[in-house]
């Protein structure tokens, strides 16, 4: 009977111990809320926006590129949308924006690569490349521009026409990932 007690009263003490150590936890936590919200940039999702910033714009990309897909200046400026409006706070606008992103698709090459003794490919290689120029409105000093590139390998027995769609999806996603890391990282 003893034993049950102290064990019963030890229990009572760790319940004790563990629930001002959750106090503690509880006031550090709110007190780290209250130092985010002070500052004049959050990050979530490891992204930095100035507090100051609202609203931004997508500009329909241009397409100079020697070989033209008529989809990809459409697919290009709609995920780059898609990707600002579901990751930030920024609503979108065309008037007075406080952040603008333009972009020009400069470049869709197909090139063949790893070179075989018979004169062929080893594979081919489908490469975009985009220049992007981002002005923000609100501080110039945070205008940037840049050209971003991705590829991807396919077999050189492989036609193009059947696994384009499948590329561009995949290639447009990555050079929107690193153009939203370039604007909105700021690492």
């Amino acid at each position: 009977m003893k034993k049950s007690a102290a064990y019963i009263y030890g229990s009572q003490k760790s319940k004790q111990l563990v629930l001002s150590n959750f106090g503690a936890i509880k006031l550090g936590l709110f007190c780290l809320l209250i130092t985010l919200q002070s500052c004049s940039f959050y990050s979530f999702k490891g992204i930095n926006i100035d507090e100051s910033l609202k609203t931004f714009y997508v500009k329909p990309f241009e397409n100079t590129a020697l070989i033209v897909v008529p989809s990809l200046s459409f697919t290009f400026a709609e995920k780059l949308k898609d990707r600002i409006r579901r990751d930030t706070r920024l609503k979108f606008g065309e008037r007075k924006p406080d952040l603008e992103f333009i972009g020009t698709i400069v470049g869709y090459e197909v090139t063949s690569e790893a070179p075989l003794k018979d004169g062929s490919s080893g594979f081919n290689k489908l490469t975009i490349r985009v220049k992007v120029e981002c002005i923000n409105n609100q501080n110039e000093k945070e205008n940037w521009n840049q050209e971003f590139s991705f590829f991807e390998n396919f077999p050189s027995d492989t036609n193009l026409n059947a696994v384009q769609d499948q590329f561009i999806g995949r290639i447009v996603a990555r050079i929107n990932e690193d153009i939203f890391n370039k604007a909105f990282g700021n690492w």
